[in-house]
C-alpha cells in the first residue's frame, strides 16, 4: 500500500514540515551545481525554490530558519548574480526579506527591500502589490518618511 508522503492523517502542520523538508532538498541540490552556462544551470530554479521555503518558514513560525535562506542565495558566485534570476523571483524574495526585517525592527532595510518589490510587481496584482503595502506603509511611517 503506497501512501503519499506527509499526507495521509497527518495535521496541516506536518505536511508543511514535510513539505519544507522536500524544498530544503531540491534547494540544496539547486545550490549546490556547478554548471557554468547560465542556460543549463539549477541555480535559477534556487530562488523560487527560496520563496517557498519562506512560506514554509512563515507559516510554521519557524522564522529563525529564514536566515540560513538568505546566506545561502546572497553568498558570493562568481557566475551568478542576483539580477540574473527572473524578475517576479526576485520581487517576491525580496517581499520576504523585507517582511524579516520588519520583524527584526530593522526597518530601514526593510523599506529598501519592500519598495523593491512594490515597484517590481505589475499594476495588474493588486493582491500582491497590497500584502507589499501593507508592510511598507508602516515601516515608512516609523521611518519618518510620506508614504
Amino acid at each position: 500500500e503506497r501512501v503519499a508522503y506527509g499526507l495521509a492523517g497527518a495535521h496541516r502542520g506536518e505536511t508543511l514540515a514535510g513539505c519544507e523538508l522536500a524544498l530544503k532538498r531540491a534547494f540544496t541540490l539547486c545550490l549546490n551545481d556547478r554548471t557554468v552556462e547560465p542556460l543549463f544551470t539549477r541555480y535559477t530554479g534556487a530562488l523560487e525554490l527560496a520563496n517557498q521555503l519562506f512560506k514554509c518558514y512563515f507559516r510554521l513560525n519557524k522564522v529563525r530558519l529564514c536566515k540560513h535562506i538568505i546566506t545561502a542565495i546572497e553568498r558570493p558566485n562568481t557566475s551568478f548574480s542576483f539580477e540574473n534570476f527572473p524578475a517576479p523571483h526576485r520581487a517576491t524574495y525580496r517581499y520576504f526579506t523585507g517582511r524579516l526585517h520588519v520583524l527584526e525592527d530593522a526597518f530601514a532595510e526593510a523599506d529598501r527591500d519592500l519598495s523593491y518589490a512594490y515597484a517590481r510587481i505589475p499594476k495588474k496584482y493588486f493582491a500582491q502589490r497590497r500584502k507589499v503595502l501593507l508592510l511598507l506603509i508602516p515601516t515608512r511611517l516609523v521611518l519618518g518618511l510620506a508614504p
